[in-house]
């Protein structure tokens, strides 16, 4: 038994993944940072008006942005099947690659 599960019994069945976790790229060499996590949803409409939206984006910008290096961006999707968030690599990778930080 770990010593967070000692501090809490739920730290025993969540908080891990049970699913494969492999990189898409064999040619990536391995690589230690500070995960950067985030969760997305990207299946259905937002609940948040366009406004709270955009200020929720700013803060994870800023989070991103003033987090320890080296950085490495970790994005769990929790959509019923995961992929729909996808897309949101594509748009934000390029900023993350400004802030010199590895996403994957």
């Amino acid at each position: 038994m770990y010593a967070l599960e000692y501090l809490d019994e739920r730290f025993r069945t969540h908080g891990f993944t049970t699913q494969p976790f492999v990189s898409l790229d064999a040619t990536l060499e391995p690589l230690v940072g500070y995960a950067m996590t985030a969760t997305i949803r990207a299946h259905e409409k937002p609940l948040l008006s366009p406004e709270k939206l955009r200020a929720r984006r700013f803060e994870y910008y800023e989070y991103i942005a003033s987090g320890p290096r080296p950085a490495i961006v970790v994005i769990q999707d929790m959509d019923p099947s995961p992929g729909f968030g996808a897309f949101w690599a594509r748009s934000i990778l390029r900023c993350i690659r400004r802030w010199a930080l590895r996403a994957h």
